[in-house]
C-alpha cells in the first residue's frame, strides 16, 4: 500500500511544509484472511519514525492519498508430499487462474483423460455450471451459494493440516446428500505464502468410509487412507 502524506513543522522562520511517500510491505490475503490493519499501522508508524530519525520534527498533517495495489496470484501449488505419494487427491494445475474449485468440480463430472489435470481439459464443460455472482478463489462461506445455483451438485469441503500431526476436519458439509453429483474437496494451505487451494478427493480414495452422527445427520468423513497420508 502506498501513502502520500503531508507534513508540517514550526521553525524560527515560520511553518514549513513537505510531502513524504511511504510503502508498506506486501500482504498475502487468503480465503479466511483480511488485511492486517495492525501490521499496516505499525509499518507506517515505523516509516514516519525513520523519516524523523534525525530530529527533523515533522508532524503528520494529513494523508494526501492512499493507494492499494493488488496482484492476483494463481491458487495452484504442489500437493504436500505426504498426500502426493499416496495419490489420495487430484490436484488441478491451474497455474494461470484462481478457479481450482471449479476445475475440481468439473473433474468429478468429466474426469480428465490420461490424468491430464489441466484447466483446458475442463473448459469445454464450463458452461454446465452456473457461476452467476460468484468470485474466485471461492470462499468456503460461498460454497452454499454455488450449491443453490447448481441444484444437481452437493459439496463437502475439508481442511488438511499436516503439522504437528496429520489432521482433517470439515469446513463445509452439504445439507443435501441426495443430489446427482457429489464433490468432496480438500482445502490445502501453503505455509510459506498463506495461499489456499482446493484439490479433489476422488471416489477411489474412499476405500473405507466412516460416518459420524451429528444433530441427527450422518456425515461421511475422510477415510483412514487420507489421514495416514503423511
Amino acid at each position: 500500500m502506498d501513502f502520500n502524506i503531508h507534513f508540517t513543522r514550526t521553525t524560527e522562520d515560520g511553518i514549513q511544509e513537505t510531502d513524504g511517500r511511504f510503502r508498506t510491505p506486501m500482504q498475502t490475503i487468503g480465503d479466511v484472511d483480511f488485511i492486517d490493519v495492525a501490521e499496516l499501522t505499525s509499518s507506517i508508524d515505523k516509516a514516519i519514525d525513520h523519516f524523523n530519525a534525525r530530529g527533523s520534527g515533522w508532524i503528520l498533517d494529513y494523508v494526501i492519498s492512499a493507494t492499494v495495489t493488488t496482484c492476483i496470484y494463481p491458487t495452484y501449488f504442489e500437493t504436500p508430499k505426504g498426500l502426493k505419494w499416496k495419490r489420495a487427491v487430484v490436484n488441478i494445475q491451474n497455474t494461470d487462474d484462481q478457479m481450482c474449485f471449479v476445475w475440481s468440480v468439473l473433474e468429478t463430472l468429466h474426469p480428465a483423460r490420461h490424468r491430464n489435470y489441466h484447466p483446458y481439459s475442463y473448459r469445454p464443460f464450463l458452461g454446465e455450471l452456473d457461476l452467476t455472482g460468484l468470485s474466485f478463489p471461492l470462499k468456503v462461506a460461498d460454497v452454499a451459494k454455488f450449491e443453490k445455483l447448481n441444484p444437481n451438485i452437493s459439496v463437502y469441503v475439508n481442511a488438511y493440516e499436516h503439522e504437528p500431526v496429520p489432521e482433517v476436519h470439515p469446513l463445509y458439509i452439504s445439507p443435501d446428500r441426495q443430489r446427482q453429483h457429489h464433490v468432496n474437496l480438500l482445502l490445502l494451505t501453503d505455509d510459506a505464502t498463506g495461499r489456499q487451494h482446493y484439490v479433489l478427493i476422488p471416489l477411489s480414495t474412499h476405500i473405507r468410509t466412516y460416518c459420524l452422527q451429528s444433530h441427527g445427520t450422518r456425515m461421511p468423513v475422510l477415510s483412514v487412507l487420507l489421514l495416514r497420508a503423511t
